[in-house]
C-alpha cells in the first residue's frame, strides 16, 4: 500500500469517528504525495466547510478547478467554480474564470451573465471603472447586445467618460435604428441628445424618426437647436415643415415652406423652388408669393391675374411658435390666422368651406381617438378616425395616425393604402414627401406579405410578434362608461387640461414625471411612447424608459456541451428533490428552464417540485446517466405526441409561481385552446400581465375571459374585482369603482370590495401600499434599474 493509500485510508477512520482536525491533517498528507489528485482537494474543501473555513475551503476550490482546467476536465472546472461562488457569493475572481470557461466550451451566454454578474459586484463595491472592464467584455463577446453597450454608456456617463458614454449611446441607437426597432432607437437618442446637445445631425435624425411615429411635437424641441444653429439648412426646414402640418398649424407651415422655395430659388434649383411654392398653394391659395412663383415658372398662368406683393423677410424660429412644451400658449389671434387658413384651404381646393365648427370637430374625433388608443380599443379609434375624412378629406396628421393604428391591428394592407393615398396627395406639391409615403407603403404592404406564413403558424402579429386582438368585440358593459370618460377627459382637451398618456402604467411612478395633456391637435404617440408634453426638453440626467425586449441573446452553445451541462445539472435537481431542498431545486430550476424552456426533463422535474412544496413525499429518483436526455415523460408526453392541456396547465401555474410569466403565458395560451378550460387560461394569463406589471394586457385578458360563454358567477366576480384593482393602480378612479360595485352587488363581503368602495366614493386617498404591490419584474427592467439606479420601478 502506497502512502497515499494510508493516509486516505487513515483519515477515512478519522471522519468516520467525527475528528475533523485528524482527517484534515490526514488528507493534506495525502494530496502532498499527489498534488494532481482532485478527489482529495474536493474532500479537504468539505472539512474545511465543516470546520466552518471558508476563506479556506475558498482557496481550495480555486486550486481544484485549476487542475480541472489544465487537464481538460472544464465542465468539472465548471461546477466547482459554482460551489464556490454558492459558498462565498460575490467572489469576482470566481465569476471572470467561469466565464472564461464559459467561453472556451461556446457558451457564450452563460459566460455574458458571469461578466453581469461581475459587473453587478463591482458596482456595488462602487468600482465603477472595473464594473466597466466587465461590461466592456460582454460587448466584445457579443457586440449585437444593445443592452449590454446600452449598460456600458450609462455606466461610462456615471464614471465621468462622456466620450465613451457618446460612443456606445451611437452604436446602441444605429443598431436599434438598422434593425427597425425605431421606439427603442428614439429613447436611446434621448439619451445620447442629453450627453451631446450639439450633435444637430443626429437631432435632426430623432426628429425626423419622431415625425414618422406621429410625434411632432418631441421633433420640434429637437429641430430648435438646429434651426438656431442654422436658419437656411434645408432638411432642417423640411422637418419643421412637416412637423407643423402634422401638428395642424397651417400658418407656420406656409411660412416655413414658402422660406424653403426662396432658397432652392437663390441656389439655381428652380423645380425645387417651384414644387415648395405649389405646396404652398395647395395649402393656400390665395398666397401673393407663391402665386407669383409659380406663373413666373409656368408662363401658361397669367401674371396680370397675380397681384405684386414684396417678398416676405427669412422667417425667424420665434415666428413659427412651437407648441406649450417649449414655449408660452400661442395668442389667440395666431389661432385665428390657422383656422382661417384652413377654411381657405377648403375653398381653394373646390369643396365646399367647412363649417365654423368643423374645425373644433375634427379636434374632438382626434382626440377621442386618442382616449380609445390609451384604453386599447384600437377598432373603435379606427372608426373615429375615419369619420374626419367626412369633414376634411386631405387631413394629413389623420390619415397617417389612421394608417399607424392599422398596422398596430396588423391590418399591414390596409395601412399601406393609406400611406400610398398620402403620396398620391403629395405627388406634384412635395415630391420627395411622396416619395417617402410611397417607400412606407411597399415596405409595410412588404411586410405583411412576409409576415404571414409565420403568423399562420404563431398566431403573432408582424408588426410586434404578440397575438392580435381585436379589441372592438371584447368589451363588456363598457359603452356606457366610455361615454362619461369622453366627456370627462375629451371636454378637458378643450382648456389643455391635464391628461396622463402613459402604457396604461403610472408613469409618475415610472420616471418622476407628472404626465399632462397635448392639445387636441397634437400629433398621438403609438402606445409604447410617452406623450411628448409629459417631456421638456432634456436638461438633467433621466432615467432611462424600459426597453421591450432589448435582451434577446442567442444562446450560442455547442449541441454536445448543452446536453453534458444539461445532464449535470438535472443529476444536482434530482439530489435536491431527493433531499427535500425545495428552494435549491427551484433556484436551479428557474435558471434551467431559461436556458432549455419547454425541455420535458424540466417538466416533469417542475411537478415533482410542486409535489414537494404541497408537502408529498420525495420520491427516489434514476440516475440520470442512464436515461435518455430528450425523453417524454411517461405522464406529459406519450410517444410521439404533444402535451396534453393539464400539462399546459400544470406547467403554466409552475411557471408562474417562479416568476417566469412570459413562460406561463405561453403555455396558458396552449391551454385556452381546450373549450372547458379556456375561460381559466385567460383569467391566468391576465395575472401573469398584472403581475408583471404589463396592465393593458391584463385588462384585454381579464375581459377576454369575461366575454366567453359558459362563465360561472363566482369566475365572473372574481374577474370583476381583478379589473377594479388594475383600474385602480392606474388612477383610474370611475372604471374601478365601476367593477368594484359590480362586486359588492353580488357579494358584499368579498375580500376587501366593501372598503375599496366607500374609499373610491369618499374620494379618500388610496391606501399606502399599490394595489399590485409584490409584482415581480422581467429581467430587462431589473437590468435597466441597475443603469437607473431603482427610480423608475414600477413595471417589469
Amino acid at each position: 500500500m502506497s502512502k497515499k493509500d494510508k493516509f486516505l485510508a487513515s483519515a477515512q477512520k478519522h471522519l468516520e469517528r467525527g475528528s475533523l482536525e485528524k482527517a484534515l491533517s490526514d488528507y493534506q498528507k495525502a494530496a502532498e504525495e499527489d498534488p494532481k489528485d482532485t478527489r482529495v482537494w474536493l474532500k479537504i474543501a468539505e472539512i474545511q466547510i465543516k470546520r466552518n473555513r471558508k476563506e479556506e475551503a475558498r482557496d481550495v476550490y480555486l486550486k481544484t478547478a485549476e487542475i480541472y482546467t489544465d487537464q481538460g476536465f472544464f465542465q468539472r472546472a465548471v461546477a466547482v467554480y459554482k460551489n464556490l461562488l454558492k459558498l462565498t457569493p460575490g467572489f469576482v475572481d470566481a465569476h471572470f474564470k467561469l466565464a472564461d470557461l464559459f467561453r472556451q466550451l461556446g457558451l457564450l451566454s452563460d459566460a455574458m451573465q458571469q461578466y453581469e454578474l461581475a459587473a453587478g459586484v463591482y458596482q456595488k463595491l462602487g468600482k465603477v471603472s472595473e464594473a466597466m472592464g466587465a461590461m466592456r467584455r460582454i460587448v466584445d463577446l457579443n457586440p449585437e447586445h444593445v443592452l449590454a453597450r446600452i449598460k456600458l454608456a450609462e455606466a461610462a456617463s456615471q464614471a465621468g467618460l462622456k466620450d465613451e458614454a457618446v460612443k456606445s449611446f451611437r452604436l446602441a441607437a444605429e443598431q436599434l435604428k438598422a434593425q427597425g426597432r425605431t421606439d427603442e432607437f428614439l429613447r436611446v437618442a434621448e439619451r445620447l441628445l442629453t450627453h451631446a446637445p450639439t450633435d444637430l445631425a443626429f437631432a435632426k435624425e430623432a426628429a425626423a424618426a419622431y415625425i414618422e411615429r406621429g410625434n411632432a411635437r418631441f421633433a420640434l424641441s429637437k429641430l430648435q437647436p438646429c434651426f438656431n444653429a442654422n436658419p437656411k439648412d434645408l432638411d432642417t426646414l423640411q422637418l419643421l415643415a412637416r412637423a407643423f402640418e402634422q401638428l395642424g398649424q397651417v400658418a407656420k407651415t406656409l411660412s416655413v415652406t414658402k422660406e424653403l422655395g426662396r432658397l432652392h430659388k437663390e441656389a439655381g434649383r428652380h423645380a425645387e423652388s417651384l414644387a415648395a411654392f405649389k405646396r404652398v398653394l395647395a395649402l393656400d391659395p390665395s398666397d401673393d408669393e407663391a402665386r407669383l412663383e409659380t406663373s413666373r415658372a409656368q408662363p401658361a398662368l397669367s401674371v396680370r391675374q397675380v397681384a405684386e406683393s414684396a417678398v416676405s423677410p427669412a422667417i425667424t424660429f420665434s415666428e413659427m411658435a412651437v407648441p406649450q412644451f417649449l414655449i408660452p400658449r400661442e395668442s389667440s389671434s395666431t389661432v385665428a390666422a390657422v383656422g382661417a387658413s384652413s377654411s381657405e384651404i377648403s375653398t381653394g381646393q373646390g369643396r365646399s368651406p367647412l363649417a365654423p365648427n368643423s374645425t373644433d370637430e375634427v379636434e374632438r374625433l382626434l382626440s377621442e381617438a386618442d382616449l380609445f388608443i390609451k384604453y386599447n380599443l384600437l377598432d373603435r379609434a379606427v372608426d373615429h378616425v375615419r369619420k374626419v375624412f367626412d369633414l376634411m378629406p386631405d387631413h394629413v396628421g389623420a390619415r397617417e395616425r389612421l394608417a399607424y393604428t392599422l398596422v398596430q391591428l396588423g391590418r399591414n394592407n390596409e395601412a399601406a393604402t393609406q400611406y400610398a393615398l398620402l403620396g398620391e396627395q403629395f405627388r406634384y406639391a412635395d415630391p420627395a414627401r411622396a416619395e417617402l409615403y410611397t417607400k412606407q407603403a411597399a415596405a409595410t404592404r412588404l411586410g405583411a406579405e412576409d409576415a404571414t406564413d409565420a403568423t399562420a403558424e404563431s398566431g403573432a402579429s408582424p408588426e410586434f410578434g404578440m397575438p392580435v386582438t381585436d379589441t372592438s368585440s371584447e368589451i363588456l358593459e363598457v359603452d356606457a362608461l366610455d361615454a362619461e370618460i369622453l366627456e370627462d377627459e375629451t371636454s378637458a382637451y378643450a382648456v389643455d387640461a391635464p391628461r396622463s398618456y402613459v402604457p396604461l402604467t403610472d408613469l409618475a411612478t415610472q420616471s418622476g414625471l407628472r404626465a399632462e395633456k397635448p392639445p387636441a391637435s397634437a400629433g398621438w404617440p403609438p402606445p409604447s411612447e410617452p406623450d411628448p408634453d409629459d417631456w421638456s426638453p432634456p436638461t438633467t440626467e433621466v432615467t432611462l424608459p424600459t426597453f421591450e425586449e432589448f435582451d434577446r441573446v442567442e444562446h450560442t452553445s455547442a449541441e454536445g456541451f448543452s446536453e453534458a451541462a444539461l445532464t449535470a445539472d438535472l443529476e444536482q435537481v434530482d439530489f435536491f428533490l431527493a433531499e427535500g431542498l425545495s428552494e435549491e431545486a427551484q433556484s436551479l430550476l428557474q435558471d434551467l428552464v431559461a436556458r432549455y424552456p419547454r425541455h420535458p426533463a424540466l417538466a416533469e422535474r417542475l411537478a415533482r417540485l410542486r409535489g414537494l412544496e404541497a408537502g408529498a413525499v420525495p420520491q427516489p429518483v434514476p440516475s440520470v446517466a442512464s436515461e435518455p436526455l430528450f425523453y417524454a415523460p411517461r405522464a406529459v408526453v406519450a410517444s410521439g405526441g404533444q402535451p396534453d392541456a393539464g400539462t399546459h396547465g400544470d406547467l403554466g401555474i409552475a411557471y408562474k409561481e417562479m416568476g417566469l410569466y412570459d413562460a406561463a403565458i405561453k403555455e396558458f395560451r396552449l391551454l385556452a385552446h381546450d373549450p372547458e378550460r379556456e375561460i381559466y387560461a385567460l383569467a391566468m394569463i391576465g395575472e401573469c400581465f398584472e403581475a408583471k406589471g404589463a396592465l393593458p394586457e391584463a385588462v384585454i385578458h381579464y375581459k377576454k375571459a369575461l366575454n366567453r360563454g359558459g362563465i360561472s358567477e363566482k369566475e365572473s366576480t372574481q374577474i370583476y374585482f381583478q379589473l377594479g384593482r388594475v383600474f385602480e393602480a392606474l388612477g383610474d378612479g370611475k372604471e374601478a369603482l365601476y367593477f368594484f360595485e359590480k362586486v359588492a352587488r353580488r357579494d358584499p363581503g368579498y375580500a376587501d370590495v366593501s372598503a375599496r368602495v366607500v374609499r373610491l366614493r369618499g374620494g379618500a386617498p388610496p391606501p399606502p401600499q399599490n394595489p399590485l404591490a409584490g409584482a415581480d419584474t422581467d429581467s430587462v427592467n431589473v437590468a435597466l434599474d441597475a443603469i437607473s439606479g431603482g427610480s423608475n420601478r414600477s413595471r417589469s
